[in-house]
């Protein structure tokens, strides 16, 4: 009895941190220094990923060493990744988005799944901002993706994340803690109970 309600504490431990493993966006800070992760795609010819040394104007990253800079001229450059993701959960992408030297035209997106965010010639100046979206998943994929224009300058992209909510929230690791603690508690007030 008590080796069954183990085995099935360890189940279900086993599905939660699956679940809070699922949303995981790769190199979402840009700390390999690169777009590893990311599939790139249109004009790539001024996008990269920088330090503060190295970024356009010498701009530096929101948090870690890298961020990522993106300033095609007349077209778009797109970045996205596809992310595990279970049907009927609500998801929130969260980033941080800079532009700190503003001008038009230019263009923004960023997408997860259906829902999206877009700006098009919003020609003020701003340091780094934090945006979300939120999307409910509808299949185990869902694609995640920012798109770029910046004539006169360059958008600046760090931090991205993307994490569950709503229906099915994430266990913060503390909570695996208590959760197996009682269980062990419960399986041991079981074997006590059986002896008797």
């Amino acid at each position: 009895m008590i080796a069954r309600l183990v085995r099935i504490s360890l189940a279900l431990a086993v599905i939660t941190f699956g679940t809070a493993l699922l949303a995981q966006v790769q190199n979402g800070g840009f700390e390999t220094g690169d777009f590893t992760g990311w599939t790139v795609s249109g004009d790539t010819s001024l996008i990269g990923v920088c330090s503060v040394s190295t970024c356009p104007g010498g701009f530096a990253p929101y948090q870690g060493t890298y961020a990522a800079y993106f300033g095609p001229v007349g077209d778009t450059a797109t970045i996205s990744q596809s992310i595990a993701t279970t049907p009927g959960v609500q998801y929130t992408l969260d980033f941080y988005l800079a532009n700190p030297v503003g001008g038009t035209p230019n263009y923004f997106s960023a997408s997860l799944g259906t829902a999206s965010f877009s700006v098009t010639n919003f020609g003020v100046a701003f340091g780094w901002q934090e945006f979300d979206v939120t999307d409910t998943a509808t299949s185990t994929q869902t694609e995640l993706s920012f798109t770029f224009r910046n004539d006169p300058a360059y958008w600046f992209l760090d931090d991205v994340s993307v994490s569950s909510s709503g229906g099915g929230t994430t266990p913060e690791p503390g909570t695996f803690v208590l959760f197996g603690s009682g269980l062990v508690g419960i399986a041991a007030l079981v074997r006590r109970k059986l002896r008797f």
